[in-house]
């Protein structure tokens, strides 16, 4: 049995980006895990491990990327709902 992606958003307070991106799963109805990376330094680490430096760092199974990218975002939204 497989588990379903789950979406997790690493972000950081005052980023505009990240808080675009979190806007947008919400308007998709997509279900996230958001974590700060200035207050959870496992997480940080995590993020830097993937080979990012800066938030929002999204990351659905085995597929990640940085930025705001709603073409992705609605991606990641399908992926889940048909998983």
């Amino acid at each position: 049995m497989t588990s379903t992606p789950e979406i997790t958003v690493y972000s950081r307070p005052n980023c505009q980006p990240c808080k675009a991106t979190i806007k947008k799963l919400e308007l998709l109805g997509t279900a996230y895990k958001k974590v700060d990376v200035t207050e959870d330094d496992q997480a940080r680490e995590q993020m830097l491990e993937l080979g990012y430096k800066t938030a929002p760092v999204v990351v659905v199974g085995d597929v990640h990327w940085g930025g705001f990218s709603p073409d992705k975002l609605e991606w990641a939204a399908q992926h889940v709902a048909d998983a």
